[in-house]
Parts: C-alpha cells; sequence; structure tokens
C-alpha cells in the first residue's frame, strides 16, 4: 500500500497486514470529497494512519527522508512535532470513525491553504517539486513553512475533534436519560459534525433541554393520577355510585347490607336491577399525550433558549416514565412511538410545515377511553373536518381533552371551541407557563 511518496516505513502497520486499513482510508477519502478535495491515495493513506495507530508506533515509523514527495514528508513531521498531535492521537487512536475524520478535515485544509515561502506561496505539490530540483543543502526555509502550516492545521483539527467529542457526549447523556437503552446516535456522526458544526450543536441542545424538561416535570407532576372516577363515568357523586357488575359486590355500602337483614327481597330486588350503592373506586388515569413535530416546534419559546419541542418531548416522556403514559407524535399523520422514537425525533426534526389535528381527533376516538387524559401539545393547530367533528363531541372525548398551546398557534377553531367548552385549553407562551399548563392539564 505504501509507495516512495509515503512519509513512513512499513513499520507504521504495526501487527496488522496493509489491507486491514483500507476501509479506513477509504473512509479519509469519502469524507475528503465531502469538502471538494480529491486527495492522493498516499496522503489519505498517511494521514488515516497516522491518527489510528498509537503514537509510537507513528513517532518509529516516519521515514527519515523522501526523495519522491519531500515537502509532504516535511509537513508530516510536523504534524508530528505539533503541540496537539500527541493530544488528538490519544482520542483518535483505534477508532475509524475519528481518525477518518481527523485526516479528511487536514487534507481540506491542505488543498485550500498555500504555503508561504519568503515573497511566494505555493501549493504542497508544487513544493515536492521545487525541493526536489533544489540543489543547495539549505531546506530550513522550506520546513519552517511546511511546519508552520502542519501546526496551524493540528491545532484547528483538534479543536474541531474536541468540540465533536464534548458535544456527543453531552447528547449521549441526553439519550440515556430520555429514553435508557435502544435509543441510536447515528445522526450525531462525526462527519455530520464536520459538514455543519452549528447545527450539530443545535441538534444535541434539543436533546439535553429535553433532558432538562424531563427532569423538571418528573419534579413538578404530581406523583400520582389516581383519583375518584368522575360523574360522567360511572354516575354518582361524593365517593358513591350504582353498581356496575357482581363483581363489585365487595363494595356494597353498609346501609345496603343492613337493609338485607331488614328486607332479602328488597335487597335481592335491588342487585338484580343493579341499583345497590356502593363506593366509588379511585381509578388511576392514564394520560395519552399527542406532541406536534413540525418544524416549528424546534423554535425556542419566548425569552427562553430552550425549544418547543424539548419541553414537550421531556413532558411526553415523565409522563411515560411516572405514569405509564402513551406518546404521538404528529404532524400530518399521527405515530404511537416509545421514547427511542423521540429520541430520534429530536435528532431529525426539520424545518417544514404542515400540521394536521384530524388524525389526532380520530386516535383520540379510536382509543375512545373515558378514564384517559388526552393532551395535545402544539404551536400550529388547523381546523378539524366537519364530519370529524361532529363525531368528535359526540363521542364525549372532548371533556377528557386537554389542548396546551404555544405560540404562534391561534384558537380560532371549532374543534378548539368544543374543547373550551368542556375541557380546558391552555395558553403556554414561556417555560413558566408551560409548566404550570402541564399541572393543570392533569389536574
Amino acid at each position: 500500500m505504501l509507495d516512495g511518496r509515503s512519509a513512513f516505513n512499513a513499520a507504521i502497520y504495526g501487527d496488522m497486514p496493509p489491507e486491514y486499513y483500507m476501509p479506513g482510508v477509504e473512509l479519509t477519502i469519502q469524507l475528503a470529497r465531502l469538502h471538494n478535495v480529491e486527495p492522493k491515495f498516499y496522503q489519505a493513506y498517511d494521514l488515516f494512519m497516522m491518527h489510528y495507530q498509537p503514537y509510537e508506533t507513528v513517532v518509529e515509523a516516519l521515514n527519515e527522508s523522501s526523495k519522491s514527495a519531500p515537502a509532504w514528508r516535511m509537513f508530516i513531521r510536523g504534524l508530528i512535532r505539533s503541540t496537539e498531535y500527541y493530544n488528538i492521537n490519544q482520542l483518535t487512536r483505534g477508532s475509524m470513525e475519528l481518525a477518518a475524520a481527523a485526516g479528511s478535515r487536514i487534507l481540506s485544509i491542505v488543498a485550500n491553504t498555500r504555503v508561504k515561502v519568503g515573497r511566494s506561496s505555493y501549493d504542497l505539490e508544487t513544493l515536492n517539486k521545487i525541493i526536489k530540483e533544489d540543489k543547495s543543502s539549505d531546506l530550513q526555509r522550506y520546513e519552517a513553512a511546511l511546519e508552520e502550516l502542519a501546526q496551524s492545521a493540528g491545532e484547528q483539527v483538534a479543536e474541531e475533534i474536541r468540540q465533536y467529542i464534548e458535544a456527543r457526549g453531552e447528547a449521549e447523556a441526553a439519550a440515556a436519560a430520555l429514553a435508557g437503552r435502544g435509543y441510536s446516535l447515528g445522526d450525531l456522526s462525526i462527519w455530520r459534525f464536520l459538514q455543519s458544526p452549528d447545527e450539530f450543536r443545535r441538534r444535541v441542545h434539543l436533546l439535553s433541554a429535553a433532558a432538562q424538561a424531563l427532569r423538571l416535570f418528573s419534579q413538578v407532576l404530581p406523583t400520582s393520577l389516581s383519583h375518584q372516577i368522575d360523574e360522567s363515568l360511572w354516575g354518582g357523586v361524593d365517593g358513591v355510585a350504582k353498581m356496575q357488575t357482581y363483581a363489585q359486590l365487595s363494595k356494597i355500602l353498609p346501609s345496603e347490607l343492613a337493609m338485607s337483614r331488614v328486607s332479602r327481597t328488597l335487597f335481592l330486588l335491588k342487585l338484580t336491577q343493579m341499583s345497590l350503592m356502593i363506593y366509588k373506586q379511585a381509578a388511576s388515569i392514564r394520560p395519552v399525550i399527542f406532541v406536534d413535530k413540525s418544524g416549528s416546534m424546534a423554535e425556542p419559546l419566548e425569552n427562553s433558549n430552550t425549544a418547543k419541542i424539548s419541553l414537550a418531548a421531556g413532558l411526553a416522556l415523565a409522563l411515560f416514565k411516572k405514569f405509564n403514559g402513551v406518546i404521538y407524535l404528529f404532524d400530518t399523520e399521527v405515530d404511537k412511538v416509545n421514547p427511542s422514537a423521540v429520541v430520534k425525533t429530536l435528532l431529525e426534526i426539520e424545518a417544514d410545515g404542515g400540521t394536521a389535528i384530524d388524525p389526532v381527533l380520530e386516535e383520540i376516538m379510536r382509543i375512545g377511553r373515558r378514564d384517559y387524559i388526552y393532551i395535545i401539545v402544539s404551536d400550529g393547530i388547523t381546523e378539524a373536518s366537519e364530519d370529524i367533528l361532529k363525531r368528535f363531541e359526540a363521542s364525549g372525548l372532548a371533556k377528557r381533552t386537554r389542548l396546551i398551546l404555544v405560540p404562534p398557534s391561534g384558537d380560532n377553531y371549532r374543534w378548539i371551541e368544543v374543547v373550551k367548552r368542556q375541557s380546558r385549553v391552555i395558553k403556554a407562551t414561556d417555560v413558566a407557563s408551560f409548566v404550570a399548563a402541564a399541572r393543570q392539564a392533569l389536574a
């Protein structure tokens, strides 16, 4: 694999055959092409190997000189001598991904930098030719210029790799807090970072903010959602209801049992007619939350750098973990998801439009449980279609539906008026009011 232009000898292979390293070299070339650089094979090979192999192996394998590519060898030696190389090698060694990324970035810097020697400036290939033809023994001016380029490139790439590792570590911690096991961080690769560091950091921030919101809601939400089932479900007030099944005989009021001793006939008649009174059982109300995942939800709330989707995701996962809540994500479609899918959404959310309420209302009616609370969080609600609105209102489930509206969404829709009349529509304009809205939705 090595040729006369390489800065290294065969000792760079260590204990493995040359073919073992080819996938990493090919990856280095592919990443360099993302930066519109078409590298020489020997350059990609050298840069991958010097970042993949241990520092000691790299130093020992450096050639004493190079007749075919003297400028390249001077540049590589300058990199190895740089103050940052040892530290960055400790991070990239043994990692194909990081070694290829570091190598490709250096290739990009070299391809786009002219080396200044005296009053002239040259690219690396031209310098190779000049040095080979220069018969003087004084090569210090070339070496100094190439070492300066190597130092600059090494420092820049080292800082990029450190920033990536720090950001990915933050993302991994946040994803683990949000989803436990089973999450994937495929969208947080090193080349995604190198392509757009700011966008990468934005997505990491969405994850971190969601993890913070999860911790917050885990603390401020009630410890239990067990309430007396309301009159609309069972009938009766003040903890007393008519029996619905014979399985509830154990809950009969003492006064009804006393009646059985006074008039067995009357007791049996009331039993047959299911008119005996029982203690109304407490029921654990299960929350079902629908989170708008349209692109506008990635924007921050007012006077905050916390994105709307991060707060909504944190609330959804808190409901999932504390109360066995059910999570749905929606835009123009609605999907029931697990926590790992929430992590994936935070990493992939794009600035696109489109939010439809019809699929959400359809799903609420499909579930149909009156002992559930249905919470919708959105910043861009649309109007419901006539048929769905009529069926939703007739279903009685509007009484079990809560809507948390965040800017810029308005509330002048007929279906929202239905929810307002029968349940709660809560506006949240900042983090504090969003937290208050979440608590009201569960009250």
